[in-house]
């Protein structure tokens, strides 16, 4: 049931990805795995932080990649930054899908909550695990310490290791391969592109990844404050415009 939720909702499919939550919400209840799959389907959709919140208030403590995940994506998108930084480095989420890029998500973060000393110390510290990472057998075949390591190299600077960073996590995983994590790459590198100074480019890979339905619904650019720094580019306000009646 969550697989085909996810599906639904990563592949824009809106009315299917409503229908199987609320098919989840009539067999499943309260389970927590299953509310914050709703919860995030409320926030990914609809843009709705609030509904999510109120979903995600009757879980207890848990340390479920899942409920992490949504709350981690409820602090982001409603500008709880402090608190999204810190669900970052939760074992249970980033730092599950490879070593050091809880650290790398936190440092982007706090520097866009300002607090660039703490930033800085974070990045320094991504920086050197998930350069060790990316040198491991593993990481011949897996794309996820590739991409984030590209993330923190472009927010330290150093454009065109993250952008070789980049062309190594999308040939391990092309956008044609597989639609939900190559798009998942593509996606985090055309932020890598934006922040290195490539609009065009990363605007073009957005419009990509919006024609071929990947998770790109507009909330997902309208609400996420890492893309504060392309807000008022006309070609980005288009594809993060959201309609009139879901406002």
């Amino acid at each position: 049931w969550a697989e085909g939720l996810l599906t639904a909702r990563s592949s824009g499919r809106v009315k299917a990805a409503v229908e199987f939550a609320e098919q989840i919400k009539e067999k499943f209840g309260n389970l927590p795995r299953m509310l914050a799959e709703r919860a995030t389907t409320r926030l990914a959709l609809f843009g709705d932080v609030e509904g999510a919140k109120q979903l995600m208030a009757v879980i207890n403590e848990s340390d479920q990649y899942h409920v992490v995940e949504a709350r981690y994506y409820i602090a982001l998108f409603g500008r709880e930054l402090g608190k999204a930084a810190a669900l970052a480095l939760d074992d249970a989420f980033n730092e599950e899908l490879s070593p050091g890029s809880g650290l790398a998500q936190s440092a982007i973060i706090l520097h866009i909550d300002g607090q660039d000393e703490l930033a800085d110390e974070m990045g320094r510290k991504a920086i050197e695990v998930l350069a060790q990472e990316v040198t491991k057998p593993y990481a011949q075949n897996y794309a996820w310490p590739h991409a984030h390591y590209a993330r923190i190299l472009s927010l330290r600077g150093e454009y065109q290791q993250a952008s070789t960073s980049c062309e190594r996590a999308m040939q391990i995983m092309p956008l044609e391969k597989d639609k939900l994590h190559g798009g998942s790459m593509a996606y985090m590198c055309a932020w890598v592109q934006a922040s290195s100074g490539d609009i065009e480019a990363a605007l073009d890979q957005l419009e990509i990844l919006k024609g071929v339905g990947w998770n790109m619904n507009p909330w997902v650019l309208a609400l996420n404050p890492e893309w504060d720094f392309m807000r008022g580019n006309p070609r980005f306000d288009v594809l993060a415009a959201v309609p009139v009646s879901d406002k």
